[in-house]
């Protein structure tokens, strides 16, 4: 049976409870996820991130609809891409925009048995009790790690997402170190107008953020990501961590040993 996740009053779901409801979020957000102002900056720091190391493949844990492989695969023809999540018809969805392995995965009973150079897993831990399991799993597994978490208050809308908490610098790092990873980079983003955004969100109703975005929709979706340019890096409701392993640094280090004459 699945674990590990809950719906807006914060009762574990079942298996089949947890599928339909995952089928039903991405049903309602698949613009979201491609035009949403918020989820194009997102990605464009986590592409900013990946551009500071030497990666040849990645794995996307929640990778939705697919939209930030298929970002990085365009940049980079040869990249490998994986892709994870917990709904099929997100899945669905991601093995028609772009060429890549996509898997549908609950991630509390354990991945599969890859090993690529880089994992993005970017709004996933706040959905997860366990939240250190998957990151110890995750340090066997790759060298690098770009992770994105919520910050700032624990609002309505955000439980009704399924987050069971929001994190701090302070202790994003300290769980990142535990669980097998040296942290090279940890930055906030968001203030002031996407912090401003999320504290009225408890306002705005369903059909206003999700459903088909029209053209109307994707004009002021536009206007407001160039307005997003004006939030500052090292502060905001987004916490950024590019971090390495360290079981796969000292598996780097002893293959360089064992080669040495």
């Amino acid at each position: 049976m699945a674990r590990g996740y809950a719906d807006v009053t914060g009762v574990p779901l079942d298996e089949t409870n947890l599928r339909e409801f995952y089928s039903d979020y991405w049903d309602s957000r698949s613009d979201n996820a491609i035009w949403g102002p918020a989820n194009r900056h997102l990605r464009r720091i986590i592409r900013k991130l990946l551009d500071g190391i030497d990666y040849r493949s990645v794995l996307d844990v929640g990778c939705g609809v697919g939209v930030l492989v298929s970002e990085l695969k365009e940049a980079k023809s040869d990249l490998v891409v994986y892709g994870l999540d917990i709904s099929a018809a997100a899945i669905e969805v991601a093995n028609t925009m772009v060429q890549g392995d996509f898997r549908t995965c609950d991630v509390t009973d354990g991945l599969p048995d890859l090993s690529v150079d880089a994992v993005v897993c970017c709004e996933v831990l706040e959905h997860l009790p366990d939240d250190e399991a998957l990151l110890r799993d995750l340090a066997r597994k790759c060298t690098y790690l770009v992770v994105e978490v919520p910050a700032g208050p624990l609002t309505r809308t955000f439980r009704q997402g399924g987050h069971l908490r929001h994190y701090t610098v302070a202790g994003l790092k300290k769980m990142l170190t535990q669980t097998g990873f040296d942290v090279l980079e940890l930055r906030k983003w968001g203030f002031p107008l996407l912090s401003i955004y999320r504290r009225v969100m408890d306002t705005l109703s369903e059909s206003q953020v999700l459903g088909t975005y029209g053209r109307g929709k994707k004009l002021v979706c536009q206007l407001v990501y160039l307005a997003y340019y004006v939030n500052c890096f090292n502060a905001g409701d987004c916490l950024f961590a590019l971090a390495r392993s360290r079981a796969k640094l000292a598996q780097a280090a002893d293959g360089q040993t064992s080669k040495e004459p």
